[in-house]
């Protein structure tokens, strides 16, 4: 017996499940091919030694989701997540930082205004540096800066966006690497950027170099703050996330 699903009844299958132009997700444009891809694998293996194929009323909701969930997660209070060490995590959180500035070319900063009410800038130039430690240019930041002089505390939300990494994750039922990090800390006085500094922010925005936008933007970058990170606060996505931080997630199993 052949296999039940070739390519073009899987594609049939998902133009007619897939969801209308303005409810479509960013993944759509990929998502057809691969689903397709995994709905052959899945027929088109022998369901056992006879060779039969697999009958397609017998295909299970969760065919894609990866491993049956265990228990429910929840996120580390503050006080737990001041226990974890910045140091013995920080490989992790610059391989975060990187994949969240390659897919999204910035970082959140969270601070707080004189009346007390969360405000969030969107920084492009923060870099990670010896353990604990990070830096940012200070040319556009108005509200930011003004913040910094009532409460220098902050909070950075790294996410890694990629669409390739979470269309992946999502068909695993699990992400292969932790999806974003917070970062707490503490924010210094403004200072001159060192010579090392400014050639590793020149670095970081070369493949723009002949651009109109980068003269304009970054051709007089001078003025940065350090940051030092004294706590890590992990971005937990139930069951998604249940295999990184190590010992330091917590599992409700219910």
């Amino acid at each position: 017996m052949g296999c039940p699903v070739d390519g073009g009844s899987a594609g049939l299958a998902w133009r007619t499940l897939r969801p209308s132009r303005e409810d479509r997700s960013p993944f759509e444009p990929v998502t057809g091919k691969l689903l397709g891809l995994q709905m052959k694998a899945f027929f088109c293996t022998p369901s056992d030694e006879t060779g039969t194929f697999r009958d397609s009323r017998a295909l299970p909701n969760r065919a894609l989701a990866g491993p049956a969930p265990t228990g429910r997660q929840r996120e580390l209070t503050l006080e737990e997540t001041g226990k974890m060490d910045v140091s013995e995590n920080w490989s992790e959180i610059k391989r975060i930082f990187r994949a969240s500035f390659k897919s999204s070319f910035h970082f959140a900063v969270a601070t707080v205004n004189r009346n007390g009410e969360p405000h969030v800038t969107p920084i492009g130039s923060l870099m990670l540096g010896e353990p604990g430690r990070g830096f940012y240019f200070e040319e556009f930041p108005i509200n930011l800066k003004s913040n910094l002089q009532v409460n220098k505390h902050v909070c950075v939300l790294a996410v890694n966006s990629s669409r390739w990494f979470w269309l992946k994750s999502l068909l695993l039922g699990r992400f292969t690497a932790p999806p974003a990090v917070r970062l707490r800390g503490t924010v210094g006085e403004t200072r001159d950027a060192t010579e090392t500094e400014l050639s590793r922010w020149q670095r970081r925005v070369n493949s723009v170099r002949l651009s109109k936008g980068h003269a304009l933007m970054w051709g007089r970058m001078s003025k940065v703050r350090d940051i030092e990170f004294t706590a890590i606060e992990p971005v937990y996505i139930g069951e998604m996330t249940r295999d990184h931080w190590g010992s330091q997630s917590r599992t409700e199993h219910v």
